[in-house]
């Protein structure tokens, strides 16, 4: 029932939400640039960095170290 009344209420599915907002979580900790991408993944609830990285990539369209060395310059 929580599943399909906050997917009308926010028109996003409860997974993509909880998902978007650890990816959104593990670009703000790379643009602080303290922990490494590895230790941002765990971090942020991901199962490993493999999987982190696939799901970073397919929402940002770049690889977090990319983003990472991008924003050091």
């Amino acid at each position: 029932y929580f599943s399909h009344y906050f997917k009308n209420y926010m028109k996003v599915p409860f997974y993509r939400y909880v998902l978007l907002k650890r990816l959104a979580t593990a670009v703000t900790l790379i643009k602080q640039n303290q922990l490494s991408i590895e230790d941002i993944a765990i971090k942020c609830g991901f199962q490993d960095y493999s999987s982190f990285y696939r799901l970073f990539k397919k929402e940002y369209n770049q690889s977090p170290k990319h983003l990472q060395k991008e924003l050091r310059m």
